[in-house]
């Protein structure tokens, strides 16, 4: 195992980027899943039962009454070397969690009941954030990790996982959790830019002005400043993780973890605002 300072060098784990045909792709997975799954077509039957014919038969395993929703090609390394890996919407009832990718399978699968609660941000980050941990050359779920995964119930009543902090800043999940705060960073400002140069007058100057608000939000990302509670639509999917990283920013024995995504945040900042 790497020790931390080897975990969390930029030169081991990177943070993943997303090309423009992978952001392209995961776009086309997300208009695929609303098409197919869209109440309109649906007509009131649920979709396991509307879909029963074109469900994967038993030979596919665990995958089986899953409907398939496609392929996403992706870069796994700067040497160009290409995957595919099969998205699939998952109709299970009682799985609370968004998506998950399986790496005997090499698939993503959508927890349809819990994925489709979700805004089209939220959606489309949970892919995105799947789709970086079928990048990861290095998948070795460590003995730590899935103790970490082990459910708790807490004094409320509600279910949550044993320890956040054993979870969040595994080597399986913290630059994933990280890539993907990055990822939508950067489709928001480009979004802002599109818009920008699509617009004239007065809603030229308006988005400019939105652009200036999200370059400003970032910035008291990167300070430390940032409303948690609060959280722009395009972080929500990341909150708890955002949470659990600022709680223990103070921590000396977890700053490392706070320090590194200051860092990325801030080299995105400089590629962004100038």
């Amino acid at each position: 195992m790497f020790s931390f300072k080897d975990f969390i060098s930029e030169d081991i784990h990177p943070v993943y980027i997303l090309t423009d045909f992978e952001n392209e792709q995961v776009d086309n997975i997300l208009d695929t899943y609303h098409y197919l799954l869209n109440p309109d077509v649906l007509d009131g039957v649920s979709p396991e039962k509307y879909y029963k014919k074109k469900l994967l038969s038993s030979e596919y395993g665990r995958l089986a009454n899953t409907l398939n929703l496609g392929k996403l090609r992706y870069n796994t390394s700067e040497k160009g070397d290409v995957g595919n890996v099969s998205v699939v919407v998952n109709f299970t009832t009682d799985i609370v969690a968004k998506a998950a990718y399986s790496e005997k399978y090499d698939t993503i699968e959508i927890f349809y009941y819990y994925f489709d609660k979700l805004s089209e941000n939220q959606k489309r980050s949970a892919i995105k954030h799947e789709l970086f941990h079928a990048k990861q050359e290095d998948k070795t779920l460590t003995p730590e990790y899935r103790r970490s995964i082990n459910k708790r119930t807490l004094p409320n009543g509600n279910i949550s996982i044993r320890s956040k902090r054993g979870y969040y800043f595994s080597e399986n999940e913290f630059t994933v959790h990280v890539s993907t705060i990055i990822a939508e960073i950067d489709r928001q400002d480009k979004v802002f830019k599109k818009y920008i140069e699509q617009s004239e007058g007065t809603k030229k100057t308006f988005w400019e002005k939105q652009r200036q608000g999200f370059i400003k939000l970032l910035l008291q990302f990167i300070e430390g400043n940032l409303n948690i509670r609060s959280l722009p639509s395009y972080l929500k999917d990341e909150e708890d993780f955002i949470k659990t990283v600022y709680r223990n920013k103070n921590n000396p024995d977890m700053v490392q973890y706070y320090d590194f995504l200051r860092d990325r945040l801030h080299d995105k900042y400089v590629d962004i605002a100038q």
